[in-house]
């Protein structure tokens, strides 16, 4: 249980961390569009920094962390209350919980702040023009500019929230009802089989 528990945190966190760390193409932008894109960057930055969101993102994987554990811990009928009750603290809470350790290693090896320029600069300078990322750079200066970069922590934080309240339950409602269906289609699979090999004794 408690390596089944383990290997689906980690392709859980896995998953937060591969489209920051995926392979990023080297933007073809000129000098000048470049310098343009890491001035907007330089702008936006001054309230939201990579490693901010990448914190958000982790008390995230926090949260969908607890949620996964709990819920394959409450649909083991083998465990007793008191076994949930550890198994959780150690999954969640212990100085050796798989999900941190994971998250340590990944901050400590994965520089997120040059990635993630990097990987904007890329994406920007694909679908903006040079006098695109001026203006939207002119807007961020403005003082509804810096009241969304003010207020986007907490846009994102409430989705990535809200996300996980509706979402996580009617996905974990589907692959219930998934796997029982599996577990009737094996019952019958093998009933099936074990009435052709009666079937074939008798003959």
């Amino acid at each position: 249980m408690i390596k089944k528990l383990t290997l689906t945190l980690f392709l859980m966190t896995c998953s937060f961390f591969v489209q920051a760390a995926a392979q990023t193409v080297v933007s073809a932008a000129s000098d000048e569009k470049q310098a343009a894109i890491k001035e907007l960057l330089a702008v936006m930055n001054a309230q939201i920094k990579p490693s901010d969101l990448m914190a958000m993102m982790s008390a995230q994987i926090d949260k969908t962390a607890e949620l996964t554990v709990k819920s394959m811990l409450a649909g083991d009928v083998n465990l007793t209350p008191a076994d949930k009750k550890m198994l959780e603290d150690i999954l969640l809470n212990g100085e050796n919980s798989p999900i941190k350790s994971l998250q340590k290693k990944l901050f400590e090896k994965i520089d997120f702040d040059a990635l993630i320029e990097e990987m904007t600069i890329s994406i920007y300078d694909k679908h903006f023009t040079l006098e695109e990322i001026k203006d939207v750079t002119a807007f961020y200066k403005s003082t509804t500019g810096q009241k969304l970069l003010k207020t986007t922590p907490a846009i994102f934080a409430d989705t990535m929230q809200t996300m996980a309240e509706k979402i996580y339950p009617k996905i974990m409602e589907v692959v219930k009802e998934s796997e029982e269906g599996m577990k009737r289609e094996i019952e019958v699979k093998i009933k099936e089989q074990k009435s052709k090999s009666k079937n074939k004794a008798t003959e």
